[in-house]
């Protein structure tokens, strides 16, 4: 009914309802008959004193509704503005809170920063302590290397000075013996020439390879021959010759070394060649 009387803005609806409802009141008062205990009894008249409207109700409702619609848009308004100043304080808290953690993250990284300068510094340290001592272990090393190379060097120096030397010694040594050992062969190859006695067939050219043993003051012990010289006359001859002379005195004279090695047991190529011609 609100919608309907804005429509026509309050007449003739208005009018037409409030007639009717006038006629209404009246109808009920006057078609009631009051008993006299009944009358209500007024000590003192009171007045209204009414008030010229001057407006349409419907206008002022209107108003009123207008009011009432632009307190609510100022109510939104003011709550958009507490909204939007939250909005502003959360904004600004959290720009804070993040400024916080930025600069705590900056604190952490410069931390964390001169940590791992600190790290790295000590790390450049250690690594260059170790290779100083890794030079200076390598230096010793190679001091030690060429130390050891000297004294091997003097070492194989001195032996080989000591190997010459014994060399040479034992090459005079050799050749002492060598010219001893030739002289007895030749006293004791003499010996058993004088005692020879020349078989019918000797030949020149023939040669007979016998063995005597004997002993350090020159005892013969036993002789043998080991390479005919292709005939048994020839070779029994010659073992005839070194039985005829039983020993050999001059080989007491020898130093015993000399001895073992050359006259223990000696051979002899028995071929006289000059007794046969």
């Amino acid at each position: 009914m609100m919608g309907w009387l804005l429509k026509y803005d309050g007449y003739p609806p208005g009018v037409l309802f409030t007639l009717i409802l006038h006629g209404g009141l009246l109808l009920f008062i006057f078609s009631k008959q009051l008993e006299p205990d009944e009358y209500i009894k007024i000590d003192k008249q009171q007045y209204l004193q009414a008030m010229s409207v001057q407006q349409n109700p419907q206008k002022l409702r209107k108003i009123e509704i207008n009011r009432l619609q632009q307190q609510q848009a100022d109510q939104r308004k003011r709550d958009l503005d507490r909204q939007a100043a939250a909005k502003r304080e959360n904004e600004r808290k959290a720009q804070q809170e993040a400024e916080q953690v930025a600069q705590q993250k900056a604190v952490e990284k410069a931390q964390k920063d001169a940590e791992q300068k600190r790290k790295a510094d000590a790390d450049r340290v250690a690594k260059a302590n170790a290779d100083k001592q890794k030079q200076a272990a390598a230096e010793a090393e190679r001091q030690k290397q060429a130390a050891e190379a000297e004294r091997q060097r003097q070492l194989t120096a001195a032996q080989e000075l000591k190997q010459q030397q014994e060399r040479a010694v034992q090459q005079q040594n050799q050749a002492a013996e060598t010219n001893l050992v030739s002289q007895y062969a030749a006293i004791i190859q003499q010996l058993i020439e004088r005692n020879w006695v020349i078989p019918p067939d000797a030949r020149n050219g023939m040669v007979a390879v016998v063995e005597i043993r004997m002993t350090p003051v020159g005892d013969i012990t036993s002789s043998t021959i080991t390479r005919s010289s292709g005939s048994a006359v020839f070779d029994r001859s010659v073992i005839q010759a070194i039985d005829r002379v039983e020993r050999f005195p001059e080989l007491r004279d020898l130093p015993i070394a000399v001895f073992e090695r050359n006259f223990r047991v000696f051979t002899l190529n028995f071929a006289p060649e000059e007794l046969l011609r």
